[in-house]
């Protein structure tokens, strides 16, 4: 008979204290994720075509309403342009001039893949994936 009334009481105990424990940790990363910055680096030597690395990393997979940072590593000025070199800016967001240790965020709220250039160096260009969870 003690040995029933301690199965319950451990049954109950789980119930009450561990499931919702459970089930709350198991809940909130993808809220915290859905919410994150992200930090690209535009590293140190990337105004030249045979640095061979330009924003680093230069695909980056986020969930929606996240941020993205980047960073200007290098000594000369950059942008974070939306588009690509062959059709041009996309109008979805740009930097402006980042020069040496400038950092420019952007809010990525609506899923979708988001390619970006450097309207000064156009050989630089990277990619943002905007995947719901």
């Amino acid at each position: 008979m003690n040995s029933y009334i301690e199965k319950r009481r451990l049954l109950l105990l789980f119930l009450i204290f561990l499931l919702p424990m459970f089930l709350m940790t198991s809940l909130f990363p993808v809220a915290l994720a859905q919410n994150e910055t992200l930090s690209i680096a535009i590293v140190p030597g990337s105004s030249s075509p045979f640095n061979g690395q330009f924003y680093v990393p230069n695909v980056i997979d986020v969930s929606p309403n996240s941020s993205v940072s980047w960073t200007n590593q290098d000594t000369s000025s950059h942008t974070v342009t939306s588009g690509d070199f062959t059709t041009g800016p996309s109008g979805q967001f740009d930097s402006g001039l980042l020069n040496t240790g400038a950092t420019f965020t952007h809010q990525f709220t609506a899923p979708g893949v988001y390619t970006y250039y450097c309207t000064i160096f156009p050989f630089m260009s990277g990619v943002v994936n905007v995947t719901a969870p």
